[in-house]
């Protein structure tokens, strides 16, 4: 909730091109005839911005993919602290909760709408080349990072599965020749501290070290409860670290050593219920609990408003660790031989969910679950003729090995008729008030990848790229009746139903089925002939994916290119309550088909940089959350592959510094979405041909905006003026576009004031961000009950002073 800027300043003035902040030029010497310098080139001309897209550097302006970029002094400037955050400043980029206590990020309207907490999705983000595969591993505070790149299209050829929609891409900042150490600290509202700090320098002549922290407290809760205004939730504290090694062996040897995580814990974001929406099937509204049909749902535009039971113990306790290891060895002058090696977990140990937006649990959880990743990737680099002909080969292989158990309190849902009033000799609850759901994947990927880059001409270049990968899923699942549960019908209810399932068995097939008797622990998952065991399954798939590329530059400021890729994303299952096996069926692996087109063109001596692209999208087999009708459950979330859809767009961005000191920069971007062919079950339990319909997540229009002033104060203080500006248009939370889970558009401001050194020695600016007080609804959905929708960050502001030595 501050901004940070305090190390790596060369890499500013290289990095201003695609950017959505101004990059001004820097420098160490603080004399005046320095400063006189430095104002006289400030903003005279956008610097080239320096990218890893194609895993080596290159000018972003060569590079025949669409590409926003930032620095990391960009992004704290702005308040974008995490991943989620940055979908306000790039245009076609969504960050969607899912009551699962994970993200849906969609770039271009090509998202993965799962509430499972071991899901992969389809944009990837990455961390100086290591996948981050799972969004849940994105949700630590960003730290002490040079620049992010955000990758637009299918980017499976270099960086493999479930890359369809695109990547984010952050590169930390590296250890510095000399000594260097900064911190940045703030407060602002709801009594929040924000600190981050690092230390960098040299070690050894050979060895450069660098150690960063970042930690965000909020002393108090930022929402207030709709039936309880006097009480709050959203205390939190967010901590994250780095510590990066960097070891020049030999001549041609360079190693790097990465240690990184962050840990969350405090309470959780609460749901805000929009409406009623009884989930059993069978009577309806009949079957509420009371408690639930008398609640007092909320239609207003105030943020904070949201509901939690009182009695429950809400908590977070959510972390993620990464250990990576890189090596680069030149083998000769040309060639070059790296491996990259990582280690990731993150866990949430007992993290609860307030899913429900109600005073009463209804469908609220705790979640215990882990997912750990191994990754290692080989490649060999070389190039020809004065780097007219670039090859890279490749091989890389990962296992995940995940699993979640959600306990789910469910006294009030009327899908198991509560009986709100005892009655003599039955439970409470005829159907219990807890289920625990579990899912376990193992996943196992391995890769080959090829790539090159041909000069022509002197204006026109060839990309190519292609990637074999084989994936294999193994996956076990169970829903079972915990063994502290209250007394409950559930072991009788599911030994009928076993009955039942075997003599339909035997009565179709002639064999004898295999009836059981369900009792507390025991997984309630009716199997084909009547037995009630642990779901298991195997899913093999393998694909290939590649990437063609044609770009002229007709001079020195100009690009121009087409694309034509193909990726996939990996099927997979959902962690829902079935009844049957029928139910569990997995998602197969989705196809993307991108031919694009676009331009990079600078104008004016470079004073003026402006993109422009248009897309279109064939998409095959895309995975859609929908619904089945279970026979005792009703109604549930799903995955089911939709056989034919298609998105196209365009977009645009112009960055300007028209004279010293002031920058300009407008983004924006339309995206249309639409289902071809795909009948299914809606939200009510009906059939539906969801044809003609757009995705859900998916705005059509998104755009941004940033100004920012700097102008001398004296010989050696500057101050300045900012203000940023993102609109994106409505959506929705289903496919069936339900009214109930309308998302509306909406504009969030954001301004500041800025004073400091002109060499940044020191920086002091106050800050305000959704200055009028918007709400931005993050996510729509229904798990229980209610229809809820979560809600981005309410008004905050707050000063902050930044300090570097060096």
């Amino acid at each position: 909730m501050m901004f940070s800027k305090f190390s790596a300043w060369n890499v500013v003035a290289s990095t201003c091109a695609l950017v959505a902040f101004p990059c001004f030029a820097q420098g160490l010497d603080a004399k005046i005839e320095g400063v006189k310098q430095k104002r006289e080139a400030r903003g005279v001309m956008l610097e080239e911005v320096v990218v890893t897209a194609q895993k080596r550097e290159q000018s972003a302006s060569d590079v025949p993919i669409a590409i926003n970029a930032f620095t990391g002094d960009d992004l704290a400037e702005l308040g974008l602290q995490d991943t989620q955050s940055i979908s306000r400043m790039v245009p076609g980029f969504s960050a969607n909760e899912n009551g699962g206590q994970s993200t849906i990020f969609t770039l271009r309207g090509v998202g993965f709408n799962d509430t499972t907490y071991t899901a992969t999705g389809t944009v990837g983000v990455y961390v100086d080349e290591v996948s981050l595969p799972y969004s849940s591993m994105t949700r630590g505070p960003s730290l002490d990072i040079a620049r992010v790149e955000v990758l637009k299209g299918p980017q499976g050829t270099l960086y493999g599965r479930n890359t369809t929609g695109g990547l984010i891409n952050f590169i930390p900042k590296g250890p510095t020749d000399e000594l260097e150490a900064g911190f940045t600290a703030g407060y602002g509202r709801f009594d929040t501290v924000d600190v981050e700090g690092f230390v960098s320098g040299r070690l050894s002549e050979n060895l450069g070290a660098r150690l960063a922290a970042h930690v965000i407290d909020a002393g108090e809760g930022w929402q207030y409860s709709n039936t309880r205004p006097d009480e709050t939730m959203g205390r939190q504290s967010k901590g994250s670290y780095r510590g990066i090694l960097e070891w020049d062996a030999t001549d041609s040897l360079f190693i790097k050593a990465t240690i990184e995580g962050w840990e969350i814990t405090g309470q959780p974001q609460a749901a805000q219920a929009t409406s009623i929406q009884a989930q059993n099937p069978f009577v309806g509204d009949v079957a509420l609990d009371p408690r639930v049909s008398n609640y007092p749902y909320y239609k207003g535009d105030d943020p904070r408003v949201a509901d939690w039971d009182p009695e429950f113990d809400w908590q977070v306790n959510d972390s993620f660790m990464m250990g990576a290891l890189k090596a680069n060895w030149n083998i000769t002058d040309t060639m070059e031989f790296a491996v990259i090696g990582s280690h990731l977990l993150v866990k949430a140990d007992g993290s609860t969910s307030a899913t429900s937006g109600l005073n009463v649990l209804n469908t609220d959880s705790v979640l215990d679950a882990e997912v750990k990743t191994d990754a290692l990737e080989l490649r060999l680099t070389d190039s020809f003729n004065d780097d007219k002909f670039i090859w890279m080969v490749g091989a890389n292989v990962s296992k995940d090995v995940g699993e979640e158990t959600r306990r789910i309190f469910i006294p009030t849902l009327s899908i198991f008729f509560p009986l709100p009033v005892d009655l003599p000799l039955l439970p409470d609850n005829l159907l219990g008030t807890m289920i625990d759901l579990n899912g376990a994947p193992t996943i196992t990927q391995k890769a080959i990848f090829v790539n090159t880059d041909t000069i022509l001409t002197d204006t026109i270049s060839l990309n190519m790229g292609i990637r074999y990968t084989e994936n294999k899923q193994e996956y076990t699942s169970c829903a079972s009746e915990p063994e502290e549960a209250p007394p409950s019908a559930f072991g009788t209810l599911f030994t009928g139903l076993s009955a039942l399932a075997a003599l339909e068995y035997t009565l179709q097939t002639g064999q004898l089925g295999s009836p059981s008797v369900v009792s507390r622990g025991d997984c309630f998952i009716l199997q084909e002939d009547g037995r009630n065991a642990q779901f298991e399954d195997v899913l093999l798939e393998d694909n290939v994916s590649g990437r063609i590329a044609l770009s002229w530059t007709p001079d020195d400021e100009s690009l121009y290119f087409m694309s034509l890729s193909r990726g996939f994303k990996a099927g997979g299952y959902p962690v829902l309550n079935a009844s049957s096996t029928k139910q569990l069926v997995p998602a197969t692996q989705e196809e993307l088909v991108d031919f694009e087109v676009g331009s990079k063109n600078a104008f004016l001596d470079k004073r003026i940089q402006l993109d422009l692209g248009a897309f279109y999208y064939k998409y095959t087999d895309k995975q859609l959350l929908t619904r089945l009708l279970d026979p005792l459950f009703g109604p549930l979330p799903v995955l089911k592959n939709a056989p034919d859809s298609e998105v196209y767009g365009v977009e645009a961005a112009i960055q300007s510094n028209p004279f010293g000191g002031l920058f300009l920069s407008l983004a924006g971007s339309y995206v249309k979405t639409e289902i071809n062919e795909f009948l299914s079950t809606n939200f009510t339990g009906d059939e539906e041909d969801f044809a003609g319909k757009p995705f859900n997540f998916s705005p059509e229009v998104q755009v941004s905006a940033v100004i920012d002033y700097t102008w001398a104060l004296t010989e050696t203080l500057d101050i300045g003026l900012g203000g940023d500006v993102s609109y994106s248009s409505e959506t929705n939370g289903t496919l069936e576009q339900n009214s109930a889970y309308d998302i509306d558009s909406y504009t969030v401001l954001g301004a500041r004031v800025h004073l400091g050194t002109v060499d940044d020695t020191w920086k002091v600016s106050l800050w305000g961000r959704n200055l009028t007080d918007e709400l931005i609804n993050t996510g729509s959905f229904n798990l229980g009950d209610s229809v809820v929708r979560y809600t981005g960050m309410t008004k905050t502001y707050g000063l902050s002073v930044s300090y570097l030595y060096r």
